[in-house]
């Protein structure tokens, strides 16, 4: 099977096959026969939040039953998370990885933004939903940030928020698919009967656990080596589901997924209150940030490239004198007439003062000559001037 190992850091190590479904996991524990992956049939994913999810599932089911009977290939999973094989990595709080992502909608590797736009909302909503997502998303280093698009930006975008009272998202690209439609439901909790630290509370994890969807991750609470016993009659009570759709949301994943750590601090983990289980003693409280866990995760399916492109060495180029253009002719003709008159102009004006002082010392000259040379007149005879001595 053809494949590339990648290191992520210095203790995890991922093993991706041709179609760049990736299983990451400790370098202790790897092992060669861990490089296969099952594949399953590709299907568009959507993905319920936590409170509310009218994704149908049993119309997903149904379908799914009839593709499988059509065709008779390998059955397809009840839940729609179940639909392709699974990437993942370890994550707890000691610093293993985790998570749950499907590669089929994971963004391409070109891919380094995801442009968001907001249908509706008022400065509030959209505000706390942009803090929330650049704090904890675009504050560590993996490849894809989230970019806002402001209203009237022509730019396309990838992400389109609506708020309603509900909250769900498509998983990954499966947004690509309904273009110029929502993408992502968010429910700010705004008229809700809870505090108001507890409203917070749960509009942050809201808002973090969509766009975890979007980026393609998966809930952690299917993860196949969560132990939580569901009371699955309270669970469909609590949110007023069908059993079926019950199951195919809380089911744990099997299919495609290779053993690996099981992370209950994730932000894809719901909150389990007590109640919930038939265990009087699992408690999981509601997420409030990224686990250690997902940032490793979202840095191994999006690792930000480190291939530095080096250009060859250029040749010498040959020196070349640029032929001047016409216009330069010009300049060049326009400037030598101008030097030429402004030499000829200084010569003439020295010139005009070299005569000038000849005349004067010439004048000068005559002057003293009449004066000393002076001849007598007598009679109309010259004579010859007497030189008088003193």
């Amino acid at each position: 099977m053809n494949g590339y190992i990648e290191w992520i850091d210095d203790d995890l190590l991922c093993f991706c096959d041709e179609d760049d479904v990736c299983y990451c996991f400790e370098s202790d524990s790897y092992d060669s026969e861990s490089s296969e992956s099952e594949s399953e049939s590709e299907s568009e994913s959507e993905s319920d939040d936590s409170d509310s999810y009218d994704f149908d599932m049993a119309e997903h089911q149904r379908l799914s039953q009839q593709h499988s009977r059509s065709s008779r290939s390998k059955p397809t999973s009840r839940s729609h998370h179940k639909s392709t094989s699974q990437s993942r990595q370890k994550s707890s709080s000691d610093g293993a990885k985790a998570g749950l992502a499907q590669s089929n909608v994971l963004w391409p590797s070109e891919r380094c933004n995801l442009r968001v736009r907001f249908l509706n909302g008022d400065k509030f909503d959209q505000d706390t939903v942009k803090k929330c997502v650049t704090e904890h998303y675009n504050s560590f280093p993996m490849r894809l940030r989230f970019k806002f698009l402001e209203p009237g930006d022509p730019e396309h975008s990838d992400i389109r928020i609506t708020f309603t009272d509900e909250s769900r998202c498509l998983v990954g690209r499966s947004a690509e698919k309904h273009r110029g439609e929502p993408t992502m439901w968010l429910n700010m909790h705004r008229d809700s009967s809870m505090g108001a630290e507890k409203r917070r509370a749960k509009r942050q994890y809201d808002i973090l656990h969509e766009f975890g969807h979007a980026l393609g991750m998966q809930h952690e609470h299917q993860h196949p080596e969560c132990k939580v016993n569901w009371n699955m009659q309270v669970i469909q009570a609590k949110y007023g589901w069908s059993a079926e759709k019950v199951h195919d949301n809380f089911d744990r994943l099997t299919q495609g997924v290779k053993p690996a750590a099981y992370d209950p601090e994730s932000i894809m983990h719901y909150p389990v209150d007590p109640g919930d289980t038939h265990s009087l003693v699992t408690h999981v409280p509601l997420a409030a940030k990224l686990s250690e866990g997902d940032k490793k995760f979202l840095m191994a399916i999006y690792p930000k490239s480190t291939t530095t492109v080096v250009k060859p060495p250029q040749k010498p180029s040959r020196v070349t004198t640029k032929k001047p253009k016409h216009d330069d002719h010009m300049a060049q003709r326009l400037t030598a007439q101008l030097v030429m008159q402004y030499w000829m102009e200084n010569a003439m004006m020295e010139a005009m003062k070299s005569e000038e002082r000849r005349l004067r010392r010439a004048q000068k000259e005559m002057e003293m000559m009449q004066y000393f040379f002076a001849p007598f007149v007598v009679n109309q005879v010259a004579l010859v001037p007497c030189y008088y001595w003193y």
